[in-house]
């Protein structure tokens, strides 16, 4: 019984070494030393931004950002769906994300699963509800956006 308990444990726990290292973004502003923003731009598309971002007062090369990008490829059809698949709904919404700071400029090998509702969209403002996950083969982690944001026009 012991041994078939034993081999199980290790089944659960080695099935997905991510879940360990799951960093839930949109839960890092309330961090000490962490900053968000979150704001879109428009032209032919409609493009959002969030960063999240890491900087310690008083201490040189340690700051770094969380930036997620969703660019609306097709705003009108993203306005008329309002549940948006970021995996299968590509001609519709692309989605990038990329970690960024004194030591690492190149962009991230990671796939993005998941959802974005959009709740709300207007010139001034859009509303979103985000569920997605990020995993990070490389660094073998994995990132979430779990949570509603509001992003505000960037010319306003």
């Amino acid at each position: 019984m012991l041994f078939r308990l034993t081999i199980l444990s290790l089944l659960l726990f080695s099935s997905d070494p991510l879940i360990a290292q799951t960093t839930h973004i949109l839960k890092l502003k309330n961090k000490k030393n962490y900053s968000e923003k979150s704001q879109f731009f428009s032209d032919s598309t409609t493009t959002l931004v969030h960063e999240v971002c890491y900087n310690e007062p008083n201490t040189i090369d340690e700051e770094g950002c969380y930036i997620l990008t969703l660019t609306l490829i097709d705003t009108s059809k993203a306005r008329q769906l309002k549940k948006i698949d970021i995996t299968k709904d590509t001609s519709i919404i692309k989605s990038v994300f990329d970690y960024r700071s004194v030591w690492d400029w190149a962009d991230e090998k990671v796939t993005l699963t998941g959802v974005v509702n959009i709740l709300a969209l207007t010139e001034k403002t859009i509303s979103v509800d985000m569920h997605i996950k990020i995993t990070d083969n490389r660094r073998n982690r994995a990132y979430t956006y779990i949570g509603t944001r509001i992003f505000e026009n960037q010319r306003n």
